[in-house]
C-alpha cells in the first residue's frame, strides 16, 4: 500500500501508465507477445524497401464453433497481421478476437512443430529425432494395420474435437474428413469429457433448422439465459451479441458454478454447486408446470413433449409402442 501511494504521489495515473505501455510496447519490451524473428532484417533497416503488403482471404481455426471471416495481411511472404474480413451479406458478422487476432504468433511461434519427430528416449524423457513425412506416414500406417490384424479395426480409437481440429480445420466429431478416415478404416470414437447434450438433442427435439436463433434476432428477446458455457472466454465474439440484446431491453441471467465475466455483465447471477444444475432444471420444469406457464400448443407442435408423457401422467416406455426391452443388453428409451 505504501509504494502504490507513493507512486500516485510522484503523479502516477491512468494516463502516464497507458502511455508508459505505449512506449514499452514500441521499443519491443513486451518480447513475451513477438514472434519467433530468426531470419527477418535488423529494426534499422530501411522502411521504404519494405515489400507491398497484400491481403488475401481466411478464416479462424479456433475451437469456438464461430468460424469468422478474416483478413490476412502478408508481406515479404510473411504473416505480419490478421483483421476482421468483410462480409457483404452480413457485415453484422464482421468481428474479431484475440483469438484471431493471434494467429500470426502462434503460426511463428517458436514453439510450434514444423515437421514429424519420432521419440528416441524413455517416455517423458523429451528424447525425439526428426525425420521425414514419408517415415512419419509409413510408421503410422503400419502400425495401423498391425493393431488392425491382431485385434480388429475397433482397437484403434478416434478423439476428436480440439486445437486444429476445428470446425474449419475439417476434424469435428460430425461430417468431417477425419470422420471419413475414421469411417473407411473402421475404427471407434472417444467422445470428448464434456457434455454436449444439448447439441445433439436439441435438433430432436425441435426440429432442424429450429434449434438455434440467429444473433440478428437476439435484439428482440425479454429474457436470455447462459448456462453451461462461457461466451465472455470460449466465444468472444459472440458476447457483444448478448450485450447487445441487453442493451435493446432484454434481461440478462447467468447460472454458474462461480461468478466469472458473464456474471459480471448480467443482470442476474444465480450461482449452484457442482453437479446441481439437473435439480434446478427440474426445480424450474416443476414451477413452471406447477404455474400453467408452459405453452402446450408451441410443445406439441415442435417438441416431442407429448411423447414423453401419457394422458394418465405416467412415463412413456418403449413396451407401450410395442419394443419389447433387448435382453442382457443396455436398453435406452425415453422416460
Amino acid at each position: 500500500m505504501t509504494d502504490i501511494a507513493s507512486s500516485n504521489s510522484r503523479g502516477f495515473s491512468r494516463r502516464s501508465f497507458i502511455a508508459g505501455a505505449a512506449a514499452l510496447t514500441a521499443a519491443g519490451v513486451l518480447s513475451g507477445c513477438s514472434s519467433n524473428t530468426g531470419g527477418l532484417a535488423p529494426h534499422t533497416a530501411d522502411s521504404s524497401k519494405a515489400g507491398t503488403e497484400e491481403i488475401f482471404s481466411g478464416s479462424c481455426r479456433s475451437q469456438c464453433i464461430q468460424g469468422c471471416y478474416l483478413n490476412v495481411h502478408v508481406r515479404d511472404g510473411q504473416i505480419v497481421r490478421t483483421t476482421a474480413g468483410h462480409i457483404e451479406e452480413e457485415p453484422f458478422y464482421e468481428h474479431i478476437c484475440p483469438k484471431g487476432l493471434s494467429h500470426p504468433a502462434r503460426v511463428y511461434s517458436a514453439g510450434r512443430l514444423q515437421y514429424p519427430m519420432r521419440r528416441v528416449g524413455e517416455r517423458g524423457a523429451g528424447e525425439f529425432e526428426r525425420i521425414s513425412w514419408d517415415e512419419a506416414i509409413q510408421e503410422i500406417t503400419d502400425k495401423w494395420k498391425g493393431y488392425r490384424e491382431e485385434y480388429g479395426p475397433e482397437s484403434i480409437a478416434f478423439f476428436l474435437g480440439s486445437g486444429n481440429t476445428a470446425v474449419l480445420g475439417g476434424g469435428t466429431a460430425d461430417g468431417s474428413v477425419m470422420q471419413h478416415l475414421q469411417t473407411v478404416m473402421g475404427a471407434c470414437s472417444v467422445l470428448p469429457d464434456r457434455d454436449i447434450a444439448f447439441q445433439s438433442a436439441m435438433v430432436k427435439v425441435f426440429g432442424p433448422g429450429s434449434a438455434f436463433v440467429s444473433p440478428l434476432e437476439w435484439n428482440g428477446a425479454n429474457h436470455i439465459v447462459i448456462w453451461g458455457c462461457n461466451p465472455a472466454v470460449s466465444c468472444k465474439r459472440m458476447m457483444h451479441f448478448y450485450l447487445d440484446a441487453k442493451d435493446a431491453g432484454a434481461q440478462l441471467t447467468t447460472i454458474d458454478i462461480q461468478y466469472n465475466t458473464n456474471a459480471a455483465k448480467s443482470d442476474w447471477f444465480v450461482p449452484v454447486h457442482p453437479a446441481t444444475d439437473g435439480a434446478l432444471v427440474f426445480g424450474i420444469l416443476s414451477e413452471v408446470l406447477a404455474q400453467g406457464w408452459q405453452d402446450t400448443e408451441f410443445m406439441r407442435a415442435h417438441s416431442e413433449a407429448p411423447f414423453l408423457v401419457k394422458e394418465d401422467n405416467t412415463f412413456l416406455r418403449m413396451s407401450d409402442l410395442g419394443v419389447a426391452p433387448t435382453t442382457g443388453k443396455m436398453h435406452m428409451a425415453w422416460k
